[in-house]
C-alpha cells in the first residue's frame, strides 16, 4: 500500500512539490515559536532570585554627566537621600542601585580567578539593596558597615558565577580582578536575573557602593513599602526627599510597573512569531485543501474504478488521507533533519528541542489531516457509474 502511495506521489511530484515546501517551512515556524514560548516557560518556573512585589523605584536625576564628575558633596546628598527615605513611616527598608531590575541595560564585565575569566552582569548597590529585594544568601555575609576601610572591594556573586570561577571550590573568601580592581566574595546568592522571570540563568555579581567621589552613587533608590502603601504616599516620599535634593529632579514608580513594561518588550516576538505563524498554517491549510480538492475531481476515473472494483467508501477515504500525510512526511524530513543540527550551533535545553518537535508534528500532521477530511468526503462519495462512462 505504502509503496502504491508513494508511486502516486511520485507521479504527481510537480503539482505536489511547491505544497511540500509550504508544509517543511509551516514545521520550521511552528517549532520555533514553539521554542522560544517554551523556553520562556521554564525561565518562568525558575527562581527569580529577588522579590518585586511592594518596591517603588524613586529616580534621581542629578544633572551629572560622566563618571568622574562627582563632587564629595553630591555624593554625601544621595547617601542622605538614602537615609531620609529609610526615616519614612511606612518605609520598610531602603537601598541604591545603579541598575533598576527589570529595565534594559546593564555592565557586563570579565572576572578573572587564575587562568578563568568568565564575563559576568553586575550591578553596584548600597547596603540595604539586599534588604529592600529580598536577596537569600545561601552562604556567607551581604557587605555592611564592617566593609568600610577595606583594600580589597566586597562583592557578592550568584551559584552560577562561582561554578564557573572556581568549579568545585569554595568561592568565600576568594580574591578575583576586574581589571585593575581587587574584589574578595564575600557571600553568595543561589539567582538574581535580573530580566526579569523570562530571562535566562546566568552569572551576576554584585559589588558595594560607598559614599566616595571615586566611586559612582546610586542613580536610584529602592524602597519597600509596608504592604497596603497606596499611591497617595508618593507625595509624602517627595516632600521628606525635595529638601535634600534641592536642583535635582525625582520621579516615583513601582517596581511593579517596570517589570509589566519589560514583559510587554520580552513578549513582542513571541506574539509577532505567533501571528505570522497563523497566516502561514492558514495559507498552507487552503493549500492543502485545494490541490486535495483538484486531485480528487481528476482522478474521478481511478477513485470510481476503486468503488466499482469493490473497495468500500472507508477505503478510498483512508487512501486520501493517507497520500496527504505520506505528502506531509516528505515535507517534514529534511525539516526535522535541519532541525536537529540547532544544538551544534545554539544553546537549547534537550527537553525544550523534544518539546518543540512535538508540538511542530502535531500541529502540522492535525493542520493535514484536517485539511483533508472534506476532500476525502468527495471522493468517497463518487458513484461507480462516473468512472465507467469514461471507458
Amino acid at each position: 500500500m505504502i509503496r502504491h502511495l508513494l508511486k502516486l506521489v511520485w507521479r504527481r511530484k510537480r503539482s505536489t512539490g511547491l505544497l511540500m515546501l509550504e508544509v517543511a517551512v509551516s514545521f520550521l515556524v511552528v517549532f520555533g515559536v514553539a521554542a522560544v514560548g517554551l523556553r520562556l516557560l521554564y525561565n518562568w518556573r525558575r527562581p527569580l532570585g529577588f522579590d518585586w512585589r511592594h518596591v517603588w523605584v524613586v529616580v534621581v536625576d542629578t544633572n551629572v554627566r560622566g563618571d568622574d564628575t562627582w563632587r564629595l558633596e553630591q555624593v554625601q546628598r544621595m547617601a542622605q537621600l538614602e537615609r531620609e527615605a529609610a526615616r519614612l513611616p511606612r518605609v520598610v527598608a531602603a537601598g541604591g542601585t545603579l541598575i533598576v531590575p527589570y529595565n534594559l541595560g546593564g555592565e557586563n564585565t570579565n572576572i578573572h580567578y587564575g587562568d578563568r575569566g568568565p564575563i559576568t552582569s553586575m550591578d553596584e548597590v548600597t547596603d540595604g539593596f539586599a534588604a529592600v529585594m529580598g536577596l537569600q544568601l545561601v552562604g556567607g555575609r551581604w557587605f555592611g558597615p564592617a566593609d568600610d576601610g577595606a583594600t580589597v572591594t566586597p562583592v557578592v556573586i550568584n551559584r552560577h558565577l562561582a561554578r564557573e570561577l572556581f568549579g568545585d571550590e569554595e568561592p568565600l573568601g576568594k580574591v578575583i580582578t576586574r581589571g585593575p580592581r581587587r574584589h574578595r566574595v564575600v557571600g553568595l546568592i543561589d539567582d538574581f536575573r535580573q530580566d526579569g522571570e523570562l530571562a535566562d540563568t546566568g552569572n551576576y555579581m554584585f559589588t558595594r557602593i560607598v559614599p566616595d567621589p571615586q566611586v559612582r552613587p546610586p542613580q536610584c533608590l529602592l524602597l519597600r513599602m509596608a504592604p497596603g502603601t497606596t499611591a497617595d504616599y508618593e507625595q509624602a516620599i517627595l516632600s521628606r526627599l525635595a529638601p535634600v535634593a534641592t536642583g535635582w529632579s525625582l520621579s516615583i514608580q513601582p517596581l511593579s510597573a517596570v517589570r509589566h513594561g519589560r514583559f510587554r518588550f520580552q513578549l513582542a516576538p513571541l506574539i509577532v512569531g505567533l501571528v505570522v505563524a497563523a497566516f502561514l498554517l492558514l495559507m498552507v491549510a487552503l493549500g492543502l485543501l485545494g490541490v486535495l480538492w483538484q486531485n480528487v475531481t481528476r482522478r474521478t476515473r481511478e477513485l470510481g474504478l476503486r468503488r466499482a472494483a469493490g473497495a468500500s467508501r472507508a477505503a478510498v477515504h483512508r487512501q486520501v488521507l493517507l497520500e496527504l500525510l505520506l505528502v506531509t512526511t516528505l515535507a517534514v524530513l529534511p525539516a526535522l533533519a535541519l532541525v536537529l543540527q540547532l544544538p551544534l550551533v545554539l544553546p537549547i535545553a534537550p527537553a525544550v528541542l523534544a518539546e518543540s518537535i512535538a508540538v511542530g508534528l502535531v500541529v502540522v500532521y492535525t493542520l493535514g489531516a484536517l485539511s483533508g477530511l472534506y476532500p476525502s468526503r468527495i471522493a468517497t462519495r463518487l458513484p461507480p457509474a462516473e468512472a465507467l462512462r469514461w471507458e
